[in-house]
């Protein structure tokens, strides 16, 4: 199984000792204060320090584990995919108001398309992009670093990191309305604007805006996906769009490639595989996008309700195939100037970025299984992630391992692509007015 399991085994954290400053949690969903360590003490799997409060607040001496203290320093090393750590959270809505540390894990690593920050999810269920500085790791947590987040979060934190780094996201632009769940039911909101993993809707019922991760099943288009794929999820679904005509929707729709016949159909499911894979191996230097179906069309015509998204295909073309391997050390010199750059690839899929910058995927069968391996632009074979990392810091390469996935039934030149947004010309006054008490 793919996914991230551990909270950041590559960050050091040093023991704690008498005499150090510290950032400590006074309850839950609560900012983090600075604090004074003044004794420590082992104690079963964690530490349990006693610390002092540097603010005048009530109870200023208590006893409390390391899994709810954090260093008061920034890490000296880049953090990775499900690190613990406390983060400054700044609230859009009131600019006035004091930025605080508050508990989450880290979802995204620093690359160029998100400016190098830190995408953290924070156990209130809130996500906001935070830069370097401006991160803290917790001293200590468990190996499955969900088990540290907030029952309110956990299950979604779970399943992100173990589906890592498979992330559904919807496409969204600028003024495209849709429904957003908030408080158990769901609303009429419009996106005001986007920022790398992340969007801003706008809710017209309370005047209020909100950043929420596009990932997220609180967004209607997503949520119906999953639905869709028979994934059950506690939320209320939104109002069906069925018996009623296109032009009277008002939310964003990305229409489905596979029905449910489909799904059900063995055969069908063999040969879309099949054609999946020959898209695979087609790697090339410039990317054209294609919406054509992979698979045949299916022998009864789909009900246009039933047709909720697209899936997108980058057809690569214009051949410019890694090098023919020779015996080699591999150095900066391995980085080919006859492909793609990086920068010129922030609008595709992450994991399609290097299949259109000279490198190429190949899935083989080893003992009965498929197995994954990358060839570099130099025509060197990786077969895992740690060669992989060893051979983009010996490169000095720009490419980070999150572009990356050893997974045979991942597609890396497939993403969900929002078509259109129909907003409809009515709306009702009456559904308009909420009272909140």
């Amino acid at each position: 199984m793919t996914g991230v399991g551990v909270g950041g085994p590559g960050c050091p954290r040093p023991a704690l000792a008498p005499g150090q400053v510290v950032l400590a949690m006074r309850h839950a969903f609560g900012s983090w204060m600075r604090a004074s360590v003044l004794e420590v003490s082992s104690k079963a799997q964690f530490s349990v320090c006693k610390v002092r409060f540097e603010h005048k607040v009530k109870n200023a001496v208590v006893s409390i584990t390391a899994r709810h203290l954090a260093y008061a320093d920034p890490a000296p090393v880049r953090l990775t995919i499900g690190t613990r750590v406390v983060a400054l959270f700044s609230d859009v809505s009131d600019s006035t108001k004091r930025k605080s540390f508050y508990s989450g894990v880290i979802a995204e690593m620093p690359n160029p398309v998100n400016s190098y920050r830190y995408l953290v999810f924070f156990d209130d269920g809130y996500a906001q992009y935070v830069s370097h500085g401006d991160v803290r790791v917790v001293c200590e947590c468990s190996s499955l670093v969900w088990e540290e987040v907030h029952p309110f979060s956990r299950e979604f934190v779970r399943q992100y990191l173990r589906a890592y780094p498979e992330r559904p996201m919807v496409r969204l632009h600028e003024g495209q309305s849709l429904k957003t769940e908030w408080n158990g039911k769901w609303w009429i909101s419009k996106v005001l604007k986007t920022d790398a993993s992340l969007v801003q809707v706008y809710f017209e019922a309370d005047n209020r805006s909100e950043w929420i991760y596009r990932g997220s099943t609180r967004l209607a288009p997503l949520y119906l996906e999953l639905q869709a794929a028979e994934r059950p999820r506690n939320r209320p679904l939104p109002r069906s769009t069925q018996n009623r005509g296109i032009e009277k929707q008002n939310m964003p729709y990305v229409e489905y490639t596979r029905t449910e016949e489909q799904e059900q159909n063995k055969a069908d499911a063999q040969t879309q595989q099949q054609q999946q894979e020959e898209y695979i191996k087609r790697q090339r230097a410039v990317a054209k996008k294609s919406t054509a179906l992979p698979t045949p069309p299916p022998k009864h015509p789909q009900p246009l309700d039933n047709v909720m998204s697209r899936v997108v295909y980058y057809t690569p073309k214009a051949a410019v195939k890694p090098l023919k391997m020779v015996p080699h050390s591999c150095g900066p010199s391995c980085r080919r100037a006859d492909v793609l750059p990086l920068r010129e690839l922030r609008t595709y899929n992450p994991l399609a970025r290097p299949l259109l910058s000279g490198w190429e995927r190949q899935i083989v069968r080893y003992k009965g299984r498929k197995e994954v391996m990358y060839r570099a632009p130099c025509g060197r074979r990786l077969r895992d992630m740690r060669e992989l990392h060893a051979y983009l810091r010996a490169t000095q390469s720009d490419m980070t391992v999150d572009l990356f996935h050893f997974g045979a039934g991942t597609h890396c030149l497939a993403e969900f692509l929002l078509t259109r947004c129909i907003v409809s010309k009515k709306v009702s006054v009456k559904s308009a007015k909420v009272s909140f008490k």
